[in-house]
């Protein structure tokens, strides 16, 4: 989603909804109140990966696409929790173990913001001739089209050899 980013405030938006909905989910799903199985769980986040990437080529403007991350980072929640329980949770401190794990997702997802974000606006600066004062889309085409392979790549795995 942070492809079409041009300002920060809207890219914040984006990582902290993601993150709100799957901190929700992770917890539901660790504490055993929602629970779903992995065959279920790794094929949809495949097929987030597939929509985000799709929803590229079609929708620029990220600032309203914050809701759509919220329901995403639901799903990634259980794939979280499936990850973590393969860890294995401290019963006597599961609180600070999932607070620990959310700021360690947390910070992995501001790390590729401050690393990709800063590229995409250089890319802009150079292109701008280009593209006039927006992101040159050609650009963004091909990052989702990689994407999106990668996400249908996933999504065969996880369904027709699981």
């Amino acid at each position: 989603m942070i492809l079409w980013g041009r300002s920060l405030w809207p890219l914040i938006k984006v990582v902290t909804a993601f993150t709100l909905a799957h901190s929700l989910t992770l917890c539901l799903a660790v504490l055993d109140i929602v629970r779903l199985p992995p065959s279920v769980v790794e094929p949809l986040i495949a097929a987030t990966i597939i929509f985000v990437a799709a929803e590229n080529f079609f929708i620029h403007d990220i600032r309203k696409r914050w809701p759509v991350t919220f329901a995403l980072g639901l799903v990634h929640g259980f794939g979280f929790a499936g990850a973590l329980r393969e860890y294995g949770l401290p019963d006597d401190a599961l609180a600070p173990a999932l607070a620990a794990f959310n700021i360690g997702v947390e910070i992995g997802q501001v790390m590729i913001v401050a690393v990709i974000f800063p590229v995409l606006l250089l890319s802009d600066r150079i292109g701008s001739a280009a593209a006039g004062k927006k992101r040159h889309p050609a650009l963004v085409y091909a990052c989702s089209a990689v994407i999106l392979a990668l996400g249908l790549y996933w999504l065969v795995e996880r369904t027709a050899f699981a």
